[in-house]
Order: structure tokens, then sequence, then C-alpha cells
């Protein structure tokens, strides 16, 4: 992404309040996955939804799982927790010309 935008360690790190060798760490997977907050602050300075990230939606499937036994027994779908919000919009179209195609 940051090829894309053509912005160097040294602008992201402005752009989202950390540090340059903290985010070369995480480019190049020589740290932990960041926490939520880092997250966020990255998202917002690629102008995306937290949800774009896997460690983000990973957690937040995490305590889906952890609270489904306990409130999940309306059988609430949690894909969208796995996907980006484009990958859902395209899920929910497939499963919509699906649901078409059987109900003739």
């Amino acid at each position: 992404m940051l090829d894309e935008k053509k912005w160097s360690y040294n602008q992201l790190s402005y752009r989202c309040e950390l540090s340059s060798q903290y985010l070369n760490q995480l480019v190049n997977k020589k740290s932990l996955p960041p926490k939520d907050e880092n997250i966020r602050k990255i998202a917002i300075a690629f102008n995306l939804e937290p949800e774009y990230f896997k460690e983000y939606r990973n957690r937040r499937l995490s305590e889906k799982m952890l609270q489904s036994d306990e409130s999940d027994s309306d059988g609430e779908k949690h894909y969208n927790i796995l996907l980006s919000p484009e990958e859902i919009k395209k899920l929910e179209i497939i499963i919509s010309e699906v649901k078409e195609k059987f109900s003739k």
C-alpha cells in the first residue's frame, strides 16, 4: 500500500503517529500483529476501515466466538467478520442470485 500511495515509512509514520521503525517491522513481519488502536491509526492514514486488515477481523471473530455460546441462539451469521466490506458485498450479491435461481 505504501507503493500505491508512493509514501515512505516516514510519511506514513507522520500520518498515523506511529514510528517509522515500528511500521517497517510490521511490514517485514518482525513484530507481533499490531494492537487494534494501531490498526485504526493505520486504517485512517490510508482512508480504510479497520476491517480491511486481517488481524482486526480475526480479533472480532474471536470475540464473537467467545460470545456465541451465550448470545447466538438466533443463528446470527459471522461471515462478515472474516471478510472485508468489499468481499461482503460480493458475497451478498452471490447469495441473492442463488436464492433467486432456486426460488423459481
